[in-house]
């Protein structure tokens, strides 16, 4: 059983909170955050200990980075280097019921939900959220990437870093995804993008993209 304490009281703080309630292979120990925005001692009905004092406390404990909703790019990578540059193991946590086939290389500072599906051989870089949905084979994923519920990327992906692709998205076999990518809910992408471009179901057709499309 792995302590743990996960950084950040947010929406996704809470729901990894009542994911490790219930996974045996973890010992929750509370939260923390900076000091200066620790305004109580409990959160979601645990323990809230500012990360300078676990740093000075130290001990055989790891943490999970939850921040990732507001801001998700900057601010995730900013927490995982105070983490890692106070020499505390920044933790993986894949949902006990993901299913993760043969062969997949995942890196440290993810977090894979539950009803994830990643097929084989598959590469999935540092501090990606899976949030639910299917990746297929052979998928290679940069750092600090978001998959939102119920996403499809199809075979032989390229995913840069800080690409964005939202819910019911669906990005064809074979495509790459240059950094900084967004892909707005219910996106079909059958083509490269470039950095910063930001894609979004065209409006007449809003009806087909309004519910998850499947690969061609």
């Amino acid at each position: 059983m792995t302590d743990v304490y996960l950084f950040g009281t947010n929406r996704l703080g809470r729901q990894i909170s009542f994911y490790m309630k219930e996974d045996a292979r973890y010992n929750l120990l509370g939260f923390t955050l900076s000091g200066q925005y620790c305004d109580s001692k409990e959160a979601h009905g645990l323990p809230l200990v500012p990360f300078e004092e676990l740093s000075e406390r130290g001990g055989d404990f790891g943490i999970i980075n939850c921040v990732g909703y507001s801001k998700a790019f900057s601010n995730r990578q900013q927490v995982d280097e105070v983490i890692t540059k106070n020499s505390i193991p920044l933790l993986t946590y894949i949902h006990k019921d993901a299913d993760i086939d043969y062969d997949v290389e995942i890196g440290i500072g993810c977090i894979i939900f539950k009803r994830s599906h990643i097929l084989e051989c598959c590469k999935i870089g540092n501090s990606n959220i899976i949030q639910g949905g299917a990746i297929g084979h052979d998928v290679v994923t940069g750092n600090y990437n978001f998959f939102g519920y119920g996403s499809v990327c199809g075979g032989n992906i390229t995913v840069a870093d800080y690409c964005f692709i939202g819910e019911n998205a669906t990005i064809k076999t074979g495509i790459q995804l240059a950094s900084y990518t967004t892909v707005g809910a219910a996106t079909y992408v059958k083509g490269n993008t470039v950095e910063y471009e930001i894609l979004s179901p065209p409006k007449s057709d809003s009806r087909k993209y309004g519910r998850p499309l499947f690969l061609d």
